[in-house]
């Protein structure tokens, strides 16, 4: 059976490219976030208040399916966007607390 130190170098250096792949997780799932939400204004104004555009994607009275999918799909991308950022407090919450107990046993400055 294997034993490895406590303070193997290998062991720090697994840990620190973790939690840097792990940050970089939390970064992309907030610029997501944002992007989803300017997307959910965006076809929200298209949606419901530019007149141009309501005008050139309804025929006959009735709105083709860019229209309907630009008056539709707001709420899907806000709520899209509240889970991404409920997902990165988790994730930061699950850092500072459970991943802070294993900095101090691999006495890594954090």
């Amino acid at each position: 059976m294997a034993t490895s130190a406590p303070n193997n170098l290998f062991v720090k250096i697994i840990f620190e490219i973790f939690i840097i792949i792990f940050w970089i997780f939390i970064i992309l799932f907030q610029v997501v976030a944002v992007l989803f939400l300017i997307s959910a204004a965006w076809c929200a104004y298209d949606g419901f208040y530019n007149e141009s555009y309501i005008v050139k994607h309804t025929f006959n009275g009735h709105p083709d399916k860019t229209l309907l999918f630009n008056r539709g799909s707001p709420p899907f991308l806000v709520a899209a966007a509240v889970i991404l950022m409920i997902l990165t407090l988790c994730l930061k919450w699950l850092d500072r607390k459970l991943l802070s107990k294993v900095y101090r046993r691999l006495k890594i400055e954090h």
